[in-house]
């Protein structure tokens, strides 16, 4: 795992510690925004055609269970997010 993804994530577990899960949300919203805006742009399809899961087995079964083929993209790490389904107006072709 690259060291600003590890020095983030910890970061923002200790925001969720002195907080709580919702108010770090809250806080982090800018930055959480920002994700599916500049990963909508990097896969030419609208940030709302993103969607982003907590583990590889819920990726899945999400991406396996809409009535359109989605676009499935996994990482070394096997987190993977799907994107960009025709269904709801994405273009983007990954491979």
């Amino acid at each position: 795992m690259p060291l600003p993804v590890l020095e983030s994530m910890i970061d923002h577990l200790r925001l969720e510690a002195n907080r709580g899960g919702y108010a770090a949300a809250h806080a982090r919203s800018d930055a959480i925004a920002d994700f599916y805006a500049t990963t909508a742009q990097l896969l030419g399809c609208r940030d709302d055609n993103i969607a982003f899961a907590s583990s590889a087995t819920d990726a899945f079964s999400r991406a396996l269970s809409v009535a359109a083929p989605a676009r499935a993209i996994s990482s070394a790490s096997s987190i993977v997010r799907y994107a960009c389904s025709p269904r709801f107006g994405g273009a983007a072709k990954v491979q």
